[in-house]
């Protein structure tokens, strides 16, 4: 039986099941078998633990060529429940030798773009990864925060460093912040020329608390857009000024726990 954590070899790995069926896909990145399909991952700056319970991966450049729209993700992979089969994933880092047993994983997502470099898939772990694992294979230490989808790793009392990173974007009329950690709650804050809108979400799946202000009964719609191309419309009683919304930010970032003289609703 495959232990958690403990490392393998391709070989090592494939010979556990006694598979009659031993079929190798994507230039290796998985090998299909019997009843399941180990799917293998070099560690790298595209290949990698977005969070401790979510797995990026990114197709090999060899793949680029392959006649068909998913051939880069084969279809025993992409219906993997379909063929009633579990999917198990190792990854290692570059330069090492055997795979750290990560557990058994679960296709959420993927995407296909006409730039090669775009085309993604997401696994969701069954069991989130140890924190000292985490760590191990590279991962932040304290908070991980976006500013238009692009990842700076801050220390979790340096707000100099947040403060500075807030001036270089000061100037975008249209902000999108996320500021996480290990433990995967988000908070999420939109910025528009003139004010801010907040969703955090405690846990991975989690529907959001949202800022509760003014008559609900009585408002409008405002917009937020991001550098992805997404807009949101939100209800005004739910927005504050550019300012405070930072401030909230700036709160949680030094606590780790949201002001509590606002009032926060599971209701959207």
């Amino acid at each position: 039986m495959l232990q958690l954590y403990k490392t393998y070899s391709k070989n090592e790995a494939v010979q556990l099941f006694n598979s009659r069926i031993c079929k190798e896909l994507s230039f290796g990145d998985f090998i299909a078998l019997d009843n399941e399909i180990l799917c293998f991952s070099e560690l790298d700056t595209r290949n990698i633990f977005d969070t401790p319970s979510d797995f990026l991966y990114i197709p090999n450049k060899l793949l680029k060529n392959l006649e068909g729209k998913y051939a880069w993700l084969p279809t025993e992979v992409r219906e993997a429940r379909n063929y009633k089969k579990k999917l198990y994933l190792f990854v290692k880092k570059i330069a090492q030798e055997s795979y750290v047993y990560i557990g058994e994983v679960f296709l959420t997502s993927y995407r296909h773009s006409n730039n090669f470099e775009e085309c993604n898939a997401h696994f969701s772990l069954s069991t989130k990864l140890r924190q000292a694992i985490w760590l191990t294979l590279g991962r932040y230490k304290n908070w991980c925060i976006t500013f238009n989808h692009k990842e700076y790793f801050l220390e979790f009392d340096d707000i100099h460093s947040l403060e500075k990173l807030y001036k270089d974007f000061a100037l975008s009329e249209s902000l999108h912040i996320e500021l996480t950690r290990y433990e995967e709650d988000v908070l999420s804050l939109n910025l528009n020329s003139k004010n801010a809108w907040l969703m955090y979400l405690r846990e991975p799946g989690d529907s959001g608390l949202y800022l509760k202000r003014g008559d609900e009964e009585d408002y409008t719609i405002e917009e937020f857009s991001c550098s992805c191309g997404i807009t949101l419309g939100v209800p005004t009683y739910q927005i504050v000024s550019r300012n405070e919304g930072l401030s909230i930010l700036k709160d949680f970032f030094k606590t780790g726990n949201l002001p509590t003289q606002y009032n926060w609703s599971e209701e959207y």
